[in-house]
């Protein structure tokens, strides 16, 4: 086709019919019977699927109206949605447009520049133009490409085409994000297992020294009271091993949360016997130092 580039108003009509199978009261296969665009006096010829229109520049001067006719079984067929499309190819966006039912199932459309930019802003460049046709009755609907145009807006002072400006948020809100890449912390590097148990044995030591110096002690010593004041000293170490006991198990299988409650149970304790317990042996000091 030759490049065609018109400042006045140019009319592009576009006649198709389609019947489609596996719908409700419509047989047959779908079928192109004619189609033409008309500008002026140069008319382009073209049939379902293939692309007629190339080399059409759509200036801020210039209008282009789109109409076609869907006959289905011969006959005149008015589908529930019709519309045109142009798709931007350097930018994920399309600008649709309406057309307006005539008489005898005709629609019909009207597309400018100012039109464009009222939809998508000033984006210009090559745009795809196709039919987009689609009913209850039709399974799946009709798309078709019937060609390319070059869209050019109201130029600057300085001739330029304008900037597109940002996308309106509802243009690209829906579109898929960006997939998250989580960077985790790589895992550091621990010590060997000789210095953890060696550690361990240290920790121990003073334990290990608790229990030798307590076995050179005179365990009949005189300052252990007798009676009830033993008991409440027998109840009070009893009260300690639980510690080291909750220490061992928390150390192996508790956590933090479960180790406080029984912890402030046991300190509870620990505070009533061990208040007795000195209570008995300041008593035994006593008594010996009066004997």
């Amino acid at each position: 086709m030759e490049s065609l580039r018109k400042t006045g108003t140019a009319f592009i009509f576009l006649i198709f019919c389609g019947v489609l199978s596996s719908a409700e009261n419509i047989s047959g296969p779908l079928k192109i019977v004619e189609a033409k665009a008309v500008l002026g006096s140069d008319v382009h010829d073209g049939d379902f699927p293939e692309k007629f229109l190339s080399g059409i520049v759509l200036d801020h001067a210039a209008s282009m109206k789109v109409a076609f006719k869907v006959l289905a079984d011969t006959a005149a067929f008015s589908p529930h949605q019709a519309m045109i499309m142009l798709q931007s190819r350097s930018v994920d966006v399309a600008a649709y447009f309406v057309p307006k039912a005539r008489q005898g199932a005709l629609f019909s459309a009207t597309i400018t520049s100012k039109a464009i930019e009222e939809r998508i802003g000033t984006l210009g460049g090559m745009f795809d133009v196709s039919v987009v046709v689609g009913d209850p009755a039709i399974v799946g609907g009709v798309i078709w490409n019937i060609g390319e145009i070059e869209v050019l807006h109201k130029p600057r002072a300085d001739g330029e085409q304008p900037e597109a400006p940002p996308l309106p948020p509802y243009l690209y809100i829906s579109r898929a994000k960006p997939e998250i890449v989580h960077q985790h912390r790589p895992a550091e590097q621990e010590a060997p297992a000789s210095i953890a148990v060696g550690f361990s044995v240290l920790s121990l030591l003073p334990l290990v020294w608790l229990v030798a110096t307590l076995t050179t002690l005179d365990h009949k010593a005189k300052i252990v009271p007798k009676g009830m004041g033993g008991i409440w000293v027998m109840l009070f170490h009893f009260g300690l091993a639980a510690f080291l006991c909750l220490i061992v198990l928390f150390w192996l299988k508790l956590n933090l949360l479960q180790t406080l409650l029984p912890l402030a149970g046991l300190s509870v304790y620990c505070i009533v016997t061990g208040h007795r317990a000195l209570s008995a042996l300041a008593a035994t000091r006593e008594k010996a130092k009066t004997d």
